[in-house]
């Protein structure tokens, strides 16, 4: 489970940032630090990118300390392990270690081992029980540090300003071709990890 990268600019803290809850989109909660107008607002607290394992733990911890945050994802909660795992994956642990801070495994097979799927629903169920302030569908393009300590997060649709940002996009995103794949003809199939999902994607 791959570690979240933590950028935090010396600030005066939670107090210096403006005390009226903001919403950016989905449930609200008193911590949330979310704005209804991304591109007029004072820069959040603290922007999590990535709605993982990672990002959704990261989460639940900065709710426990009263940090305000949102958690922004590309696509949806878990998405990685949506589209790009093959059908037949398992994870790599027994069911028993499929823990998550504040949610401990309570199912029927301890001694199994979770399919694609069956990771999805835990990460949904876990984002429902901490109450994770997820806005899904948000595409962050880059993340630039400002003169003065601040962030600056470019989005496809809208620019945001944060105090601090966490990445928790884990490792592996771009698949690295060989230049040399160019060069193949146009029959030769050819797929990277995250775009095979099973034999039928082959060709017979």
């Amino acid at each position: 489970m791959s570690q979240p990268t933590v950028g935090s600019p010396p600030h005066d803290g939670p107090n210096n940032m403006n005390p009226q809850r903001r919403k950016l989109d989905g449930k609200v909660s008193d911590t949330d630090a979310v704005h209804t107008d991304p591109l007029h607002a004072d820069p959040l607290h603290t922007v999590v990118i990535g709605a993982g394992q990672a990002g959704l733990c990261m989460s639940h911890h900065l709710s426990r300390r009263g940090v305000p945050h949102v958690v922004l994802e590309r696509a949806r909660v878990g998405e990685r392990w949506r589209t790009e795992r093959w059908k037949s994956l398992r994870f790599q642990f027994p069911n028993v270690y499929v823990r998550l801070p504040g949610l401990e495994y309570d199912g029927d097979d301890p001694a199994g081992f979770m399919s694609s799927d069956d990771v999805v629903q835990v990460l949904e169920r876990y984002a429902n029980h901490i109450s994770s302030p997820v806005r899904s569908g948000v595409n962050v393009r880059s993340v630039g540090r400002n003169a003065d300590g601040t962030f600056t997060l470019t989005c496809d649709d809208f620019s945001v300003e944060a105090h601090n940002v966490v990445l928790a996009t884990g490792p592996y995103q771009r698949p690295v071709v060989p230049e040399i794949s160019a060069r193949f003809p146009p029959h030769v199939t050819q797929l990277t990890a995250s775009t095979f999902t099973d034999a039928e994607s082959l060709p017979t």
